[in-house]
């Protein structure tokens, strides 16, 4: 009675769930090829993914004596040459093609099978829909039976599966690499790519996607909607005749309509803030972070306090020239003056947490706009 007469169903279903497991990680095939190696009693079971060539040794899975390895003389070309003549998809062993007397005779034999002791080997070629050739064989020791009907049956029943899962992971490791030549291009070209699950999690972002939504909870507006009282109070002031004088700063006339637009720039800010505190489930982006900009920018110039803007928005500016240094001092010298830019991504590096960094920014957005506002009496 050979080995595989005794073989059960859910022996069965156990090898092919390890052949489709393989399909999605490379690594389970050793757990196939041992099961394999156990139910026919052999001693090596090899599965050749790339037979080998005189210019290449192949790739080959290689399970004997609990010991798993990626080659073996069965993946050279050499060792192929007396099986050529096997059909595809037909399982065939020694016997079938030579005498125990032509099979011991043949050079091949005394130099690659005895010295390993293999003695009768059981064959399988596969071929795939893109013409590419998957070997199969599985070797037992002199001293043990013969390959019977039985075993031919079984890896017979076998070999779909094993078509099958090589062909998906051949597929799953295109798609992979296309993956990442997709993902490289839209790096290269600045463009932010997500991918979501059903609930709408980013599962995966590439480098500009990051960059994206790189901004901390809160950090962006909080320092905006103290840019927009503060200039609400120079507005004001520019737009009253006797604080203008009093202060001796320009009065326009009309400015103080401004404090209006400002006040309505802090209430939205407000209220953008109770979504955006931490965990944000909304974001600015920069629909948002470039209007707020346009309309500071413009509301100085109304009041001519441009130079007041850049103490009272001198986070911004910060973190602006962060960037411009770091990558004129990358690409001047080759080094990186901050561990990552924009300057709060440094702090992030050196491990602070995220609140720290958001409310102690908060802190300087505060102290620069005191600053700035220190300006008008200074004068």
């Amino acid at each position: 009675m050979t080995p595989s007469s005794s073989i059960c169903a859910s022996r069965t279903a156990l090898i092919l769930g390890h052949i489709y497991d393989a399909a999605l990680d490379f690594n389970k095939w050793r757990h196939a090829l041992a099961e394999i190696r156990a139910v026919l009693g052999a001693n090596n079971v090899i599965l050749i993914l790339r037979p080998g060539t005189a210019r290449s040794p192949g790739l080959s899975l290689v399970f004997r004596e609990d010991l798993y390895e990626y080659a073996d003389p069965f993946s050279n070309s050499e060792f192929l040459s007396p099986f050529e003549t096997i059909a595809a998809g037909e399982v065939t062993t020694i016997a079938d093609l030579l005498s125990d007397e032509q099979w011991r005779a043949t050079p091949f034999y005394r130099r690659h099978c005895e010295p390993a002791d293999v003695y009768d080997v059981m064959l399988l070629d596969l071929r795939s829909r893109d013409g590419s050739t998957y070997r199969i064989r599985i070797t037992r020791p002199e001293q043990a039976a013969r390959f019977g009907r039985e075993d031919k049956e079984f890896l017979a029943l076998l070999a779909p599966h094993f078509r099958r899962a090589i062909e998906m992971q051949t597929t799953f490791e295109r798609t992979e690499l296309l993956h990442a030549q997709y993902v490289e291009v839209c790096d290269r070209m600045g463009v932010a790519t997500f991918i979501l699950d059903t609930k709408g999690n980013v599962l995966q972002h590439n480098k500009s996607a990051c960059e994206l939504v790189g901004g901390l909870d809160g950090l962006a507006i909080v320092p905006s909607m103290i840019a927009a009282g503060c200039f609400a109070f120079i507005a004001y002031l520019a737009g009253n005749a006797i604080f203008a004088n009093y202060l001796q700063i320009h009065h326009v006339t009309g400015a103080g309509e401004l404090t209006v637009f400002c006040g309505a720039m802090v209430g939205a800010s407000l209220g953008f803030l109770w979504f955006n505190a931490p965990p944000a489930m909304v974001f600015m982006g920069d629909t948002g972070s470039l209007s707020i900009g346009a309309a500071l920018g413009t509301i100085s110039v109304i009041t001519k306090h441009e130079l007041v803007l850049a103490i009272v928005g001198g986070l911004f500016v910060l973190e602006a020239v962060s960037v411009i240094v770091q990558v004129a001092s990358f690409r001047i010298t080759g080094r990186r003056v901050f561990r990552m830019a924009p300057l709060h991504h440094h702090f992030e590096q050196k491990g602070w947490e995220e609140a720290t960094i958001v409310i102690r920014f908060w802190i300087i957005a505060w102290i620069l706009a005191i600053a700035g506002l220190a300006t008008l009496k200074l004068r």
